[in-house]
């Protein structure tokens, strides 16, 4: 198959919107400097003029982690600055512009909040969803800025915002009269026109629950190929769909070592940074789903310490409630958290680590990570008087 010559699942995305399903928030208004988009052409326009990268914020009214944004992050004095300085800065709400319904078709949009980056002509360099805190927000410009300058683009996109998708990839997004995706036909216009049409064909291999043995294995044999064109997202994604799908067929017969083989089998089919994450999702789904051996799962993260959207701390607060802690739990959960944090980790997983740590009377470790936290703080300027408490409790 010829589908990726040039030519995703999430804990809170949605594949199939139903947008009337949202409870409705009262909405945080966003800084003044992040303007709504008024049209594709004169942003672009005035990227070109400024020689600045378009940064993105596609967002609904009522989503919880969107208002977080507006009310937390966009307002740091860090963010802002970087926003202003080297970006044009623009939002799109899904429920009421043209622009952000065109922009959720054109890269198969899943999860909200989510983030593009384009250069300056319009080339995508980055795409990720969720709630990011200052410190990791900055980083994500930074390492946009460095992109830039490299011409590193993600080139299974073109600049035009119009996509030539079949029309039954366009049902999905629907608000309307919303029509799922017929797999069998998905996959026949795949074959027919992954030529012609790969960017379109992507996507619409991103989008089918389905996908046939043939294009799903070509997919995980080129797993490098179409995360260096779509980016580690949507690879990520529909990695851990296929092959989750495919684990959970052989999983009853499997046991530790066969599980290990299954990894090594697909490995070298991914860039590294995209398998470890991959990997992990994969651990959850054997160890978790299959085996219900939670103890099993907490040995293989420790060994292969990946924090990856919140599957570290809801983990930990499963376990709490269920009272299933068990002090070789515990120890289990302090090394996944404490080899898989960094200095500019995610404040709540690194606060979930500090009282990981507390409750196994681990203080001086504790107070090192409650340190890192603060030192976050006070680098993107963020309030840590929360931290200075708990550090001082």
């Amino acid at each position: 198959m010829k589908f990726l010559k040039i030519t995703f699942s999430f804990v809170f995305t949605f594949l199939f919107f139903n947008y009337n399903s949202f409870a409705q928030l009262e909405p945080t208004p966003q800084p003044k400097y992040i303007k709504q988009i008024a049209d594709w052409a004169s942003t672009l326009q005035r990227a070109k003029a400024e020689n600045k990268l378009i940064f993105i914020d596609v967002y609904f009214t009522g989503c919880f982690p969107c208002a977080q944004m507006d009310k937390e992050v966009f307002p740091n004095e860090i963010v802002a600055a970087a926003l202003q300085k080297d970006f044009i800065p623009v939002s799109t709400d899904i429920l009421k512009d043209a622009t952000g319904d065109s922009i959720v078709k054109k890269y198969f949009v899943r999860g909200f909040p989510t983030f593009l980056i384009l250069s300056p002509d319009g080339n995508l360099i980055d795409h990720f969803s969720g709630y990011k805190d200052a410190g990791m927000l900055t980083e994500k410009l930074q390492q946009a800025i460095v992109f830039n300058n490299k011409q590193k683009y993600l080139k299974g996109y073109s600049a035009d915002i119009n996509n030539n998708a079949p029309q039954m990839y366009l049902n999905l997004f629907d608000k309307e009269n919303q029509q799922r995706l017929d797999s069998a036909q998905a996959n026949q216009w795949i074959l027919d026109n992954r030529q012609a049409k790969p960017e379109a064909a992507a996507m619409l291999f991103a989008a089918v629950s389905k996908p046939s043995l043939a294009l799903s294995a070509e997919f995980i044999n080129q797993g490098k190929v179409f995360s260096e064109l779509f980016g580690s997202e949507l690879t990520i994604n529909k990695a851990t769909d296929i092959l989750g799908k495919i684990l959970s067929q052989q999983a009853t017969k499997m046991n530790d070592n066969s599980f290990s083989d299954f990894l090594n089998k697909h490995q070298t089919h991914f860039l590294n940074e995209d398998w470890a994450v991959i990997k992990s999702v994969l651990a959850n789904n054997y160890y978790c789903a299959a085996k219900k051996d939670t103890t099993g799962y907490l040995k293989f993260m420790a060994k292969n310490p990946v924090i990856y959207q919140n599957y570290f701390g809801a983990c930990y607060n499963n376990m709490q409630v269920k009272k299933q802690l068990t002090p070789e739990r515990l120890a289990l959960l302090a090394e996944w958290g404490l080899k898989g944090i960094n200095d500019n980790s995610a404040f709540d997983i690194m606060a979930s680590v500090a009282n990981i740590l507390k409750s196994m009377g681990k203080t001086e470790e504790r107070k090192q990570v409650i340190q890192r936290i603060i030192n976050k703080c006070k680098t993107y300027k963020v309030d840590s008087s929360r931290y200075e408490k708990m550090l001082n409790g």
